[in-house]
């Protein structure tokens, strides 16, 4: 419906705008965007939409282009399944395979996915962005509320009020700078939903549900999401603190192991290390588990959270992590 091109340093500002559409709302290719108190609502009829899409490649090694939505209303209709008879695959916000942006902040908006999908998305980013702010906004969706598994920049994910069905937060960064996942309010209604399309079916059978999962990868890790750069998303140098976490999710918050390298490649440690999961609340989380913790997880700090009941230390005695709840 709306396509944005336009030089490096040149500023798009899109305000008060209601749009409608039944094949896409808005596609950033290049430049500076900002979008404050719009509604953008796509009718989900097609396989791979999005309510917005953020496309822009930049330079190799000099990505320029930012994203700013604000006090915007973002939704994904279900309208019926596809000409295949399943439910398309709709995310409310794409940054593509391979984009590349300076920054991407997403706050103060309404993300709502209503498409029965276990991978209908609220925000997911598969690109290399070198820094994200997600704040203050209300998600609702059947997948995962906000999904960034294969990162190298890091991240704000603060004030977030989340519901869905299936993940709210799946992440993972190879930043060495601190990323923070705090005061969010995350929902896990845990249904038994389809998963489509056919070819991503046993990756996501394989993911258990959870309100916070750090440390995954992608399904589409493959190299031509990165320009035939490989990324493995570890879970390094995460903040988690102040959340509540309600629902019946299989975990609460998980930090796993990453994929092995001869899966995905490059060579690199299959681990997720140097997080601190501190003063969270899980005292309304009907789980089974609070807290699982990977074999190969290491030098991770449990502390000071509130209602924990348990604990899965996949290494079990050997375990090398830090652990010290009430």
């Amino acid at each position: 419906m709306i396509h944005v091109e336009t030089d490096a340093g040149r500023v798009t500002e899109i305000q008060n705008l209601q749009i409608e559409n039944s094949a896409s709302g808005i596609q950033h290719l290049s430049g500076d965007l900002k979008l404050a108190k719009c509604r953008v609502i796509v009718n989900s009829v097609l396989e791979f939409q999005k309510v917005i899409s953020l496309e822009a490649m930049g330079s190799e090694n000099s990505p320029m282009d930012t994203v700013t939505i604000d006090g915007c209303a973002l939704v994904a209709k279900y309208v019926g399944d596809t000409a295949e008879r399943t439910p398309p695959d709709v995310d409310v916000v794409l940054a593509g395979p391979g984009s590349r942006y300076v920054e991407i902040a997403v706050g103060r908006c309404s993300l709502i996915n209503e498409v029965p999908n276990a991978i209908s998305n609220g925000i997911e980013t598969r690109s290399t962005t070198a820094h994200l702010t997600i704040r203050d906004n209300r998600i609702r969706c059947q997948g995962m509320g906000i999904v960034i598994p294969n990162h190298i920049g890091s991240m704000d994910i603060q004030d977030n009020t989340i519901w869905s069905a299936h993940i709210g937060i799946m992440t993972g960064t190879e930043s060495p700078d601190r990323s923070n996942i705090t005061f969010n309010h995350i929902t896990i209604d845990d249904q038994d939903l389809q998963v489509y399309p056919v070819f991503v079916q046993e990756y996501i059978a394989r993911n258990s549900s959870a309100c916070i999962s750090i440390g995954a990868t992608s399904a589409g890790v493959a190299a031509a999401f990165f320009n035939k750069k490989n990324v493995i998303g570890r879970g390094t140098t995460f903040w988690v603190e102040n959340n509540v976490l309600t629902g019946n999710p299989k975990h609460g918050i998980s930090l796993v192991d990453s994929p092995e390298p001869e899966s995905y490649g490059p060579p690199t440690p299959n681990d997720s290390h140097d997080n601190i999961i501190a003063r969270n609340d899980f005292t309304d989380l009907n789980a089974e588990w609070d807290i699982a913790l990977g074999a190969s997880t290491f030098k991770n700090l449990v502390v000071d959270n509130v209602g924990i009941e348990s604990v899965f230390k996949e290494a079990g005695d050997d375990d090398r992590n830090s652990i010290n709840n009430d």
